[in-house]
C-alpha cells in the first residue's frame, strides 16, 4: 500500500515534469544530418552535414526517427529526398543501402543524426 507521502512525490514529480515540457518543450531528434558515412548512399547522392531532411518520397520528416521508419523496410529502392541546405531547398535523388542481419535485409542511408531540438507542447501531450 502506498503512503500518502509516496503519492504526493509521484504527483510532485509528475507536475514538475509536464512544468518542464510546457516551458522547455519535449526533447526530439531533429532531422539533421549530423555526420555522412563515407561511401554510403547518403555520401553517393551528395549529403551533406547539417542538410535537414523535409521529406522522403513526398512524406514529410518531423524527426530524425521519420527517416528510420521510411528507410530501414525499403532496401535497394531510389527515392527523392528534399533537403534544405544554406536556406534553399534541393532534392537529392538516392538508392537506398542494403544490410542483411539474420536473413534479414533492411535500408540504410548512411547518416547519423546531429541535433537535439525542443518541440513545444500543449498541456494534453506535456
Amino acid at each position: 500500500m502506498l503512503t500518502c507521502a509516496q503519492v504526493f512525490g509521484f504527483l510532485l514529480a509528475a507536475v514538475l515534469f509536464m512544468a518542464l515540457f510546457l516551458a522547455v518543450g519535449m526533447p526530439t531528434t531533429a532531422p539533421v544530418v549530423g555526420e555522412v558515412v563515407v561511401g554510403a548512399a547518403a555520401d553517393k547522392a551528395g549529403f551533406l552535414a547539417n542538410d535537414r531532411i523535409e521529406s522522403i518520397d513526398g512524406t514529410p520528416i518531423a524527426n530524425f526517427e521519420d527517416i528510420t521508419k521510411i528507410v530501414a523496410p525499403r532496401p535497394n529502392t531510389k527515392m527523392d529526398v528534399v533537403v534544405v541546405r544554406d536556406g534553399a531547398r534541393k532534392v537529392l535523388p538516392v538508392t537506398i543501402g542494403a544490410r542483411t542481419e539474420g536473413g534479414r535485409s533492411f535500408g540504410l542511408l548512411g547518416i547519423r543524426s546531429g541535433r537535439i531540438e525542443y518541440a513545444q507542447v500543449g498541456v494534453v501531450d506535456a
